[in-house]
């Protein structure tokens, strides 16, 4: 079998009208990052909102690495 279906997608829009759909098949359940954490790192990827604060920025380079590793 293959890969199951992942439990976040992202869909993009670009100017030229083109439709981008990416999946994201990152096991954030088995994490100790909840909700609003996955939300903040999903606007640091997407948008390019960095954080200012520098606890926040170390947690985004965290969860950069659970999810290149899982």
């Amino acid at each position: 079998m293959g890969k199951s279906l992942g439990s976040q997608f992202t869909m993009k829009l670009t100017s030229e009208g083109k439709l981008h759909i990416e999946y994201d098949y990152t096991k954030w359940g088995e994490s100790n990052f909840g909700p609003s954490d996955r939300l903040e790192y999903w606007e640091s990827k997407y948008l390019n909102n960095i954080p200012q604060n520098g606890s926040d920025r170390i947690k985004i380079e965290r969860m950069k690495k659970f999810e290149k590793d899982n």
